[in-house]
C-alpha cells in the first residue's frame, strides 16, 4: 500500500476510470502515487496502443509523453534537499525533545558546526525522521560549510565569519557535557 493507503491495483483502477487520456493526467498520477510509477507508466503505454491500433489517435506524442513522465518520476523520487528553514524554532524543540538532549547540539548541527561523518548513522537517521527529510538530504546538508545562525551575525558589529573548522560528534558532545550514559542512550536511541 502507499502512503495514502491505495494499493497498485486501486491506484490503476482510477487512472483508467478517468477516462480518455488528457494532458497532465499521467503526471498528477505519477506526483501522487510515485511508488506506482513504473505500472503507472506501462498502463499509460498499453492505452496510447490500444488507442494507436483501434484507429484513435494517440494523446500527444507518445514516446515524449513516456520520456516526460519519467522524468518527473526521478525528479519525484529524489530527496527533498534541507534547508535552513527546515531547522525553525520548532522544528529545534522537537529535535530537543525527541533526543531529550541540550540544545546545543542541534543548533550546532543546524549551523553545520560537526564534521559530518563523525555523526552516527542512527542519529542522522532519526534527525531525518524529525525534519520529515531523506538520510541523504540530512547528510547532504550536513557536509555543507559551516554558517552563522542569524543571532550570531545579528548581535555582531563586525562582518562575522563561520569557522571553517568543524568538531567532532564527540567533541560537541564533550562541549554540551553530557554524561556517558546519556551519550550512551543518546547513540542506541538514534539506531532504533
Amino acid at each position: 500500500m502507499t502512503p495514502q493507503g491505495r494499493t497498485e491495483e486501486s491506484v490503476l483502477e482510477a487512472f483508467l476510470l478517468e477516462g480518455p487520456a488528457r494532458r497532465g493526467l499521467l503526471e498528477t498520477y505519477l506526483q501522487r502515487y510515485p511508488d506506482h510509477a513504473e505500472a503507472l507508466i506501462e498502463l499509460a503505454h498499453e492505452i496510447a496502443h490500444g488507442e494507436a491500433a483501434a484507429g484513435s489517435p494517440a494523446a500527444d506524442d507518445e514516446a515524449a509523453l513516456i520520456a516526460e513522465a519519467w522524468a518527473q518520476v526521478s525528479v519525484a523520487l529524489a530527496p527533498a534537499a534541507v534547508s535552513a528553514a527546515d531547522w525553525s524554532r520548532d522544528a529545534l524543540k522537537r529535535m530537543q525533545v525527541g533526543f531529550a538532549a541540550p540544545m546545543v547540539l542541534f543548533t550546532s548541527l543546524r549551523d553545520r558546526r560537526v564534521l559530518p561523518d563523525t555523526i552516527p548513522a542512527g542519529v542522522v537517521a532519526r534527525l531525518a525522521r524529525l525534519l520529515g527529510r531523506q538520510v541523504q538530504a540530512v547528510r547532504a546538508y550536513l557536509e555543507q560549510p559551516a554558517v552563522l545562525s542569524g543571532s550570531m551575525a545579528y548581535k555582531s558589529k563586525a562582518a562575522p565569519v563561520a569557522s571553517a573548522d568543524k568538531l567532532s560528534f564527540d567533541e560537541l558532545l564533550d562541549q554540551a557535557g553530557l554524561s556517558e550514559a546519556d551519550r550512551r542512550r543518546l547513540i542506541e536511541e538514534g539506531e532504533d
